[in-house]
């Protein structure tokens, strides 16, 4: 009877620090956001302290950094008026759980086609504008395949979800047009012309750029430029 006891009273300790132990704590999430296709403005999230943050993603340049305090993953979300007992009512149309690394940390909101509500798709790259290297061109390839550049004398091989980063030499006095051509090649010893411009590149100036496959067409690619 006495063991029997003592094992009741050892339950009855310790499973309540097993229950809390297990729940989720809030977390802090620093980053900034940017649209892919156009500036989003109904996008909302909620903290632990329930405090609604209204989000202005802009398309052309990262938001300013914003900081999410409260249990993961994060749910970012429209506004569908209130349900009987005043409460908002959520439209959720993208989740992110962080990774283990979390500085520096860019989210690019990609709208998914798929989708008949409006989702996106979260890409999370590490960027700091403040950090990041004047003159410098970073090319990220988010397609299935590798593809080739030729930016001015430069010449290179972007292998599938990697990237590549390099210095342009551009006079401080000014800046210059560089052509621009990248290949794609989705079966091996079959490179096709797929993108060719010219870009105009200036002194103090890097950009992050985009390869991302033509979602339905195949050998089409986009690429999208973000200048800082």
């Amino acid at each position: 009877m006495i063991h029997r006891l003592s094992i009741f009273l050892l339950l009855s300790v310790v499973a309540p620090l097993i229950g809390f132990a297990q729940q989720p704590q809030p977390q802090i999430v620093k980053f900034s956001a940017l649209a892919w296709s156009r500036t989003i403005k109904d996008l909302h999230f909620q903290g632990s302290d329930g405090e609604l943050v209204k989000l202005w993603i802009p398309n052309g340049s990262p938001s300013k950094e914003l900081e999410y305090r409260g249990i993961l993953p994060i749910q970012f979300f429209r506004l569908k008026g209130t349900d009987e007992a005043g409460n908002p009512i959520k439209e959720v149309a993208a989740e992110y759980m962080p990774g283990a690394k979390t500085d520096d940390l860019l989210l690019i909101f990609v709208n998914d086609r798929g989708s008949k509500v409006g989702r996106y798709r979260l890409l999370p790259f590490s960027f700091s504008a403040e950090n990041a290297p004047e003159n410098n061109y970073r090319f990220i390839n988010l397609s299935s395949f590798p593809v080739y550049v030729k930016f001015g004398d430069e010449r290179f091989k972007i292998d599938q979800k990697s990237e590549r980063s390099f210095d342009t030499d551009v006079p401080v006095s000014g800046g210059k047009s560089v052509a621009m051509a990248i290949q794609v090649s989705e079966q091996p010893d079959d490179v096709k012309l797929a993108y060719s411009s010219s870009w105009s590149v200036r002194s103090g100036r890097s950009a992050l750029v985009f390869v991302t496959t033509e979602p339905g067409v195949n050998e089409q690619i986009e690429v999208k430029k973000l200048y800082y």
